[in-house]
């Protein structure tokens, strides 16, 4: 009853949050790059024939580039607007909420200082998640007998693979997973998911589509090595290449990593360091919006994709 309750709470809250509207006045075009799924957000570029009632009667506020040298014309309408009482926000944090992603194009340790995560909530985090954990605990325990009894008549064997993994801080920690491959397969070096397919038995591929091989992690994050929900761990081998070709890549490390995550619902795989430095973008942005929030409408959107079976591959 309880986490029927639960369920239902957050799916109320992401309904209600789904849903809500935003209209804003551009002043200069300079919200660009904005993702077209974003269907709840209007910008209207402004015309000077537009009076401030009507800007604060018909938007939620002005966007603009605050870092650009204004006019003094457009500097003392600035100055009216928040006489006014009209809210006028940076353009740049605007794209970023449009696009639930941080812009990784000219990424540094000075613009990078602000990702510190809430401390209140990396302290009562744990614990949420470990009681979610044991409330679900007997569920939970039955799915891994049927899931180990079907591995074992697949292929007789280990059922638990294990694999090195980079957590918060870099520290190195042990990522336990239902074993979806042969177990003759020996795998030596470091290899993406998209190299691993053709290894892949029956009982594997469906494990895979529901990413119910991920549920061993919740011993993981019992232990204290991983979150329920954080960037994905990477292996040690990928991190050290990606560390000397993407820009400020080990502030992913800032948080412990998770089974779902901000950039895994909203991008999916990677396997290239083009999409890795995209997948970063996601990564930053759930860091700085680091909250409970942000964390419920994830396991909504992970809920749905498992259900649709969409990008789990």
């Amino acid at each position: 009853m309880g986490a029927a309750l639960t369920f239902i709470w957050i799916l109320i809250y992401y309904r209600l949050h789904k849903n809500q509207k935003i209209t804003l006045y551009s002043l200069t075009g300079s919200v660009d790059n904005v993702d077209s799924r974003h269907k709840n957000i209007t910008v209207y570029q402004y015309q000077k024939d537009i009076s401030l009632h009507q800007i604060k009667k018909n938007s939620d506020g002005l966007v603009t580039n605050l870092h650009e040298t204004h006019s003094r014309d457009t500097a003392k309408f600035l100055a009216d607007c928040a006489l006014a009482q009209i809210p006028v926000y940076h353009s740049e944090v605007i794209t970023e909420r449009l696009n639930k992603q941080v812009s990784t194009t000219h990424l540094s340790e000075t613009t990078l200082q602000s990702l510190t995560p809430s401390s209140r909530y990396l302290k009562i985090k744990p614990v949420l998640e470990a009681a979610l954990i044991l409330l679900f605990l007997p569920i939970t325990l039955i799915l891994c007998s049927i899931i180990s009894a079907l591995l074992y008549i697949q292929d007789p064997g280990k059922v638990i693979y294990t694999q090195t993994r980079v957590g918060k801080n870099g520290t190195i920690f042990t990522l336990y997973k239902f074993r979806t491959m042969y177990n003759s397969v020996s795998i030596k070096s470091a290899q993406f998911a998209t190299q691993e397919k053709h290894r892949i038995h029956f009982v594997g591929v469906w494990l895979r589509k529901f990413r119910l091989d991920e549920i061993p992690q919740f011993y993981n994050v019992l232990k204290g090595d991983m979150s329920l929900i954080g960037p994905r761990p990477e292996q040690p081998e990928f991190v050290k290449s990606y560390k000397q070709q993407i820009p400020c890549y080990n502030y992913r490390h800032t948080v412990k990593p998770g089974i779902t995550g901000w950039a895994q619902i909203n991008q999916g795989y990677t396997d290239n360091s083009e999409s890795t430095q995209t997948k970063l973008g996601y990564d930053l942005y759930y860091i700085k919006h680091y909250s409970f929030e942000l964390d419920l409408t994830i396991v909504i959107k992970t809920i749905r994709t498992l259900l649709t079976t969409d990008g789990s591959a």
